[in-house]
């Protein structure tokens, strides 16, 4: 029998991961995005 993992985007595009797209569009990339927001150096 196989494994159904019944996931919407209600569950994964959460308002902060909303925000961190928008950040990552804004900047151009993901890294920039991430340093942008203090999560790397």
């Amino acid at each position: 029998m196989k494994n159904k993992i019944d996931v919407s985007a209600r569950d994964v595009l959460t308002p902060a991961a909303l925000v961190m797209l928008q950040r990552i569009a804004d900047s151009g990339s993901f890294a920039a995005a991430a340093r942008a927001s203090g999560r790397v150096t």
